[in-house]
């Protein structure tokens, strides 16, 4: 999960001015493909809160600048 988070917080996804970047950075790509987020959302409903506290997190970077 420490790799995954690092990934897509590498690069930002947004400037100074708060706009975002488009096409969306290759951490974000990677991580947001369908295959990537069926596992992530698996661990959001596990019993362990440290793996559904990281899944949240890591959910709601991906999600920050998305529609």
């Amino acid at each position: 999960m420490s790799i995954l988070q690092r990934m897509v917080t590498m690069h930002e996804a947004s400037d100074s001015r708060g706009i975002p970047y488009h096409p969306i950075p290759f951490g974000k790509r990677v991580v947001s493909a369908p295959d990537c987020l069926a596992v992530l959302s698996q661990l959001v409903l596990c019993n362990s809160p440290e793996l559904v506290g990281e899944a949240a997190a890591l959910l709601c970077s991906l999600l920050e600048h998305n529609a």
